[in-house]
């Protein structure tokens, strides 16, 4: 049974503005075919994303459009189920440029490897694409849309014979998950089990139930006595797990932004991407505080880790 990987990487904040698109077409036993292309979105490139994946406006003027490989790109997406690690992203990119160029969307089911691998490989300190490749040994440039795509085909590869099954309709079953699915007129996005989700839904994080668990702090931390907030979804830990390692260091968190709050964290795949280019509540009231004076920054969840 053969597979589909895939990974865009953008221009920009917008989800219509893929620069680079790679496909891996692989099954149990390895990688069958693979693609790789740049592609013009006749748009500008912004700096933070050209810094991620080092493609600039020079590098595409002589690449193809979207529309010149959609054919192509549908011949693979359409025969195969199409795996993408952050599949929600590599998706909406899709389902957007589609939209953007009034191209029919078609039915595509897929799956998620960031998903999969928390329930393959529970216990790892984050499910970015590059922290499961080194935890498999698997070798690859990062943020290159090809080589991005082999490891996601990899790590699915690898979950299927780790999980002793013998497909990925198998493995849907044995971990009971939810497959994403294009059509036209909406689609369906790629979920943990329900049991799961069901378990965690309607229970509310309370700060104040958070304790720090040692008595002495280094008091030269940069969070020591700052307060910090979250939004969007983290990919490294959970939010709770991500103010208990505030708390330890001495810092303070809260649910909502205070004239007192230091530090707004986003999480990562928000970070440039916040509800298809719209800013986020607290983004935009953090943004006033700011303006107005309050000793408040915006850092991603990448730079949260870092500072940790």
């Amino acid at each position: 049974m053969n597979y589909v990987a895939i990974d865009f990487e953008t221009a920009n904040q917008d989800r219509f503005s893929p620069c680079a698109v790679g496909l891996v077409v692989f099954n149990k036993e390895g990688v069958v075919n693979e693609y790789y292309s740049l592609i013009n979105p006749n748009m500008e490139f912004d700096s933070y994303n050209s810094m991620i994946h080092g493609i600039t406006e020079e590098d595409v003027l002589g690449a193809p459009t979207f529309t010149d490989i959609w054919d192509e790109l549908s011949e693979y997406l359409t025969h195969h189920i199409c795996i993408a690690h952050n599949a929600s992203f590599d998706m909406s990119v899709l389902r957007h440029t589609l939209d953007h160029f009034n191209i029919t969307h078609p039915e595509i089911d897929y799956l998620c490897t960031r998903i999969i691998s928390k329930l393959v490989w529970p216990g790892l300190f984050n499910y970015k694409l590059n922290t499961i490749a080194d935890f498999k040994k698997i070798s690859f440039n990062h943020h290159n849309a090809l080589e991005d795509a082999k490891a996601a085909a990899e790590l699915f590869r690898l979950a299927i014979i780790e999980s002793e099954v013998e497909d990925g309709y198998e493995l849907i079953d044995k971990y009971k998950l939810i497959q994403g699915k294009i059509f036209e007129g909406g689609y369906i996005g790629a979920r943990t089990p329900r049991l799961n989700r069901k378990s965690s839904k309607g229970k509310s994080l309370k700060v104040s139930d958070l304790k720090p668990e040692t008595k002495e702090f280094d008091e030269s931390h940069l969070f020591f006595s700052k307060t910090v907030i979250f939004t969007g979804t983290l990919q490294s830990m959970t939010r709770k797990e991500a103010m208990q390692k505030v708390i330890n260091v001495g810092g303070k968190c809260s649910n909502s932004l205070l004239k007192t709050t230091n530090y707004l964290v986003i999480g990562d795949l928000d970070f440039t991407r916040l509800k298809d280019g719209k800013k986020s509540s607290k983004m935009i009231k953090a943004e006033e505080m700011i303006n107005g004076g309050q000793d408040l920054e915006i850092i991603s969840e990448e730079e949260f880790i870092s500072f940790l």
